[in-house]
């Protein structure tokens, strides 16, 4: 049998398998990093035998701590049916300007689909993307490229697709800006060949703002083949009213279309009320356009971090003269920032309640989330009603990283879902004997913290690398710190809540866990 170009990526492949498998042929593997995920779907959760499918991901980083490739199999019908392999490099500044990502077909030996991002930055400024698609089975390939500005704004962007039938379309669109940073002039011109057929258009969009990028004024305009000259077709105005405190309490829109109307049109009109720390607490929409002007409501009800915790949205029926359909949103928060309760509630004024969506959070002494139930439930249309109670539980290393997550449903009827099992593997093994230390090598302070949070070491520490998880134990930040005996973080990027900390040295691993609130300067 002759080697194919798919045999030879599948050798490849096996052999990033490999390395994978073997961390000691991967070069400076960094500790607390994700090394392996497994999902797996089991007919019954404690016997492994009974495994239905699922996908496991390996995960390969450099000495800098940055990943370099990912691959993933996924399984299914008791066999291996599909590989993923992506790829990443990155430059001396440690800017990914290379991604590549790949799906491999098992069966066929064949790829389906091939993906990837170049990046090119001016030190660590990003001034040009092109992204590369190409759909084998569909014989679809797309390009995309966009050039940015010295601010990091996009002035370019550009778009290729092409089909193996022949036919093509390209997209062309240019971006101008104002001193104050807003959009100015956009232009789109597209051209195309579908069914034999060639296509063109030509749009040209003007802005003129007020302040904070609040448009005052647009102008779109297009082309006209005839007489091969820019033709405007409607131009759009804004009217505004702030109160006394600076926050706008009405924003009406006028639109004007060329050789229809005479005068400008009255299209929308948004209304704003506030509470005492100038958040939006009730919202209407008023829409002029079309036989029935719509009306829209929204109320929203915040605690004392200032967080949402109740929204309302209403529709209003013009023909029933009653507020036709509303949804809500109800969200609870612990005295350290943890959800405690995420719910959704959609009704008809006809049918009262119809679709209801609650979700309750549970944490252990460490405030890790230890334990999720949704209970779901659709009551319309009658004949597909259905609920189900979705029980998601969380296990943790003793260092606070997630080791397993376990999903379990209950259905009230006829739909049925097997449960979920989903395992962590890292690069390292738990070391928590730092934690338990009579005089702690790491201290922390303030905590709870505001906007920033400092590190004081009483020894002084070689190559200390930083982690931060959140509750679930997922990371959300690293940095590589210097020797110094003291470090001070900004928090700003973080919300309200509990959060681990982890500094992993030549020495030894030291722990700790902080409060980040919003109230505290």
């Amino acid at each position: 049998m002759p080697i194919t170009v798919g045999h030879i990526f599948f050798i490849i492949l096996l052999t990033g398998f490999m390395i994978l498998n073997n961390p000691g042929m991967v070069w400076s593997q960094p500790s607390s990093l994700e090394k392996e995920r497994f999902y797996q779907v089991r007919r019954e959760l404690n016997d492994p035998s009974s495994f239905l499918y699922g996908n496991k991901t390996f995960s390969a980083y450099n000495a800098k701590n940055q990943k370099i490739s990912e691959t993933e199999d996924r399984w299914f019908n008791n066999r291996w049916r599909r590989i993923s392999n992506t790829i990443y490099t990155y430059d001396q500044w440690g800017n990914n300007n290379f991604t590549e990502h790949e799906i491999l077909n098992l069966e066929t030996g064949e790829l389906n689909f091939n993906y990837s991002q170049k990046n090119d930055y001016l030190d660590t400024l990003l001034i040009r993307s092109e992204f590369n698609i190409e759909f084998k089975e569909s014989g679809t390939k797309e390009i995309e490229i966009n050039i940015y500005d010295d601010l990091g704004r996009r002035i370019t962007y550009q778009h290729l697709r092409e089909e193996d039938s022949g036919e093509w379309s390209v997209r062309l669109a240019k971006y101008e800006f104002a001193e104050s940073g807003c959009v100015q002039i956009q232009i789109d011109s597209n051209r195309s060949f579908w069914s034999g057929q060639y296509y063109f258009s030509y749009n040209k969009t003007i802005w003129s703002y007020l302040r904070d990028c609040k448009p005052l004024e647009k102008q779109f305009i297009t082309w006209d083949e005839d007489l091969n000259q820019e033709i405007l077709q409607e131009t759009t105005k804004w009217e505004y009213i702030w109160d006394e405190n600076n926050n706008l309490s009405r924003e009406t829109s006028y639109r004007k279309e060329e050789e229809v109307d005479s005068t400008f049109n009255k299209i929308y009109e948004i209304s704003y009320e506030y509470n005492d720390h100038g958040d939006p607490v009730l919202t209407e929409h008023l829409s002029f356009e079309g036989s029935n002007p719509l009306r829209r409501r929204i109320l929203d009800s915040y605690d004392t971090e200032r967080r949402v915790v109740f929204k309302q949205e209403q529709m209003w029926d013009s023909l029933s003269s009653a507020w036709e359909t509303t949804w809500e949103w109800e969200k609870d928060y612990d005295d350290n920032g943890n959800l405690l309760l995420d719910a959704f509630r959609y009704y008809l004024d006809t049918l009262g309640l119809i679709y209801r969506y609650e979700s309750i959070y549970f944490y252990d002494d460490k405030n890790q989330l230890i334990k999720n139930i949704t209970d779901e439930e659709e009551k319309y249309p009658e004949d597909q009603a259905y609920s189900q109670t979705r029980e998601h539980r969380y296990e943790y290393l003793c260092d606070g990283r997630l080791a397993e997550e376990v999903i379990e449903y209950t259905f009230s009827d006829r739909y049925q879902h097997d449960p979920q099992l989903i395992s962590y593997t890292y690069y390292d093994k738990p070391v928590c004997e730092s934690i338990q230390a009579e005089t702690p090598v790491m201290t922390l302070f303030p905590n709870p913290a505001g906007a920033f949070i400092h590190f004081h070491f009483t020894e002084k520490l070689e190559n200390p690398e930083l982690y931060i998880f959140n509750s679930k134990g997922e990371l959300i930040y690293y940095e590589q710190l210097n020797t110094t005996s003291y470090h001070s973080l900004d928090l700003n990027f973080l919300r309200s809540g509990v959060y681990l900390i982890r500094v992993v040295s030549s020495g030894g691993i030291y722990t700790g866990k902080f409060i980040k609130r919003t109230d505290i300067e």
